[in-house]
């Protein structure tokens, strides 16, 4: 099994988990403590928020954030962050 093209192997060596618990996190919806999901968003190159919900709303903002301030440079004070509904 390959997550982010990192192979499962490498991940569950990476991490101190077994097999099993990565494809208990994977198809079973199970959540690791907040430690391990670190790691683990640190090893996929994902923020924890992607990790959880896949999706990165830092990232959203970040791009939201550089159009706003593309097409107003004199109002770039002013933008407010996406914030989830």
């Amino acid at each position: 099994m390959k997550i982010k093209n990192i192979p499962g192997s490498v991940l569950t060596s990476r991490t101190g988990i077994d097999h099993q618990t990565l494809r208990n996190y994977q198809y079973w919806n199970l959540v690791p403590d907040i430690f391990l999901a670190c790691k683990i968003s640190e090893i996929l190159g994902v923020s924890v928020e992607y990790l959880a919900s896949g999706k990165d709303y830092a990232l959203k903002n970040a791009v939201r954030r550089r159009q706003f301030i593309i097409q107003n440079p004199d109002k770039s004070i002013t933008y407010k962050a996406y914030t989830a509904a």
